[in-house]
């Protein structure tokens, strides 16, 4: 993915989005990542497979976190579902939904077969609108940080609407240290996300902030060497 002429054209005008804060794809491709995606099925081939490689990450979740409590998971944007099935595989009694947009969850074949099929429910639809209602935990891995507190408002709202009122929200990814300190993987990837999207990388101040204006309150972070895990509940 990172060879591909849709990440590195922007990554060579990183210059003017610094300059502009103003996502250099847009610019160049007159249009956001993901609707270009939509657009250019060869592009979104390789970014989902991209999403979908992550397999160390998803080993470093499971060691983290202990899902056993819960009965029933959405994964918001799991994309082909490779996180929801290392979910479910760890968890037999557990049952879960996949939800992404319906040109994504079409290729969810890792759990729409297998051992997982009976418990894992592949619902398409875009999490802007909706989600799925009524299950304990929700999960948003690498998804909040793609776009702007605004944007990222809406989806939390959504699941703060679906979440049953003792249930808990998950979100994955980079956690920023104080600018003070060394940071170079969360950096990287602010840096990616000011060139790819209108999102950006949060500290927890940052989150926290972003999750209480959307009805929850953050009550851990849990850092591991792939991404931290901030757990939220409706407050």
């Amino acid at each position: 993915m990172l060879g591909a002429p849709f990440i590195w054209r922007p990554w060579g005008e990183l210059y003017e989005a610094v300059v502009t804060g103003r996502p250099a794809f847009e610019r160049i491709f007159g249009s956001n990542l993901f609707d270009h995606l939509a657009e250019h099925p060869d592009d979104s081939s390789i970014f989902d497979a991209a999403m979908s490689s992550h397999s160390t990450m998803i080993s470093t979740i499971l060691a983290a976190y202990d899902f056993s409590r819960f009965d029933r998971i959405v994964d918001v944007g799991g994309g082909r579902g490779e996180l929801l099935l290392g979910i479910l595989s760890a968890y037999p009694k557990l049952q879960g939904v996949l939800y992404d947009l319906p040109t994504v969850v079409a290729g969810a074949a890792v759990v729409r077969t297998g051992p997982v099929a009976s418990r894992c429910e592949v619902v398409g639809g875009d999490f802007f609108k909706r989600v799925p209602e009524g299950a304990d935990a929700y999960v948003l891995k690498q998804i909040i940080h793609s776009w702007n507190d605004e944007d990222a408002s809406r989806i939390l709202k959504n699941c703060r609407r679906a979440i049953k009122n003792d249930g808990t929200l998950l979100i994955m990814g980079d956690v920023l240290r104080q600018s003070s300190k060394p940071d170079p993987n969360g950096g990287l990837m602010d840096m990616m996300m000011l060139v790819l999207s209108p999102g950006q990388e949060r500290t927890e101040e940052e989150y926290r902030a972003l999750l209480e204006h959307a009805g929850f309150s953050l009550t851990r972070v849990i850092r591991t060497p792939g991404p931290s895990i901030i757990e939220s509940r409706p407050a």
